[in-house]
């Protein structure tokens, strides 16, 4: 078994300026041309990486006031534009999870609307590769599913014995999610649109 000693970091990367605060996850878009940050104090920030690492936009002030805590993660949406300002192909989109349980879908300047289902803080978000479903996990055990584009939930999957931290769509029509239990779980949709355990 091996164990991780130490993190490479190129010095072609610059520090991200200015410092983000505490930070609880990163994640980048399909080119790989823009970077999330999510944190602490409603912290979400959209970096760039072309020419060089810079600041796009600051989107905390995007998170409602009421919800001053933590934001856990984040995910791009793959069928959104990798733009981040207006082009013809649209602005890019996302989705970060917050400590109360809600769900934020947004874009660089602004917030298209919150999903909401789970009771406890949401540890992942993931979209499918097409961006048609959104999962997101939560610490209350349950893996939530939405349709993206009307935000309508599709199913509430439970069967973790503990909080589940991560999830992966496997293509468009099965889900992986892992728990504080010790397991990972299979999921998938049948002909008739329904999510059940397969393993």
């Amino acid at each position: 078994m091996s164990t991780l000693t130490s993190i490479y970091v190129s010095p072609s990367i610059s520090p991200l300026v200015p410092p983000p605060p505490s930070l609880w996850s990163c994640c980048v878009n399909k080119s790989s041309t823009l970077l999330l940050c999510t944190g602490a104090s409603s912290t979400v920030l959209l970096y760039s990486f072309s020419p060089d690492v810079s600041l796009l936009a600051d989107l905390t002030s995007l998170i409602p006031s009421s919800e001053n805590n933590t934001i856990r993660c984040g995910s791009f949406d793959p069928s959104s534009s990798s733009s981040p300002s207006p082009s013809s192909s649209g602005l890019c989109r996302f989705a970060v999870g917050s400590f109360s349980g809600a769900v934020h879908l947004l874009t660089p300047d602004a917030r298209l609307g919150t999903l909401e289902g789970p009771s406890s803080e949401i540890k992942s978000v993931a979209y499918t590769p097409s961006g048609t479903l959104l999962a997101a996990t939560s610490r209350d055990k349950s893996c939530w599913i939405w349709e993206a584009s009307t935000s309508d939930p599709v199913a509430v999957l439970q069967g973790h014995g503990g909080d589940v931290k991560c999830c992966l769509f496997l293509g468009e029509v099965k889900l992986a999610t892992g728990g504080y239990d010790g397991r990972v779980i299979l999921w998938g949709e049948d002909e008739d649109g329904d999510w059940s355990r397969m393993g």
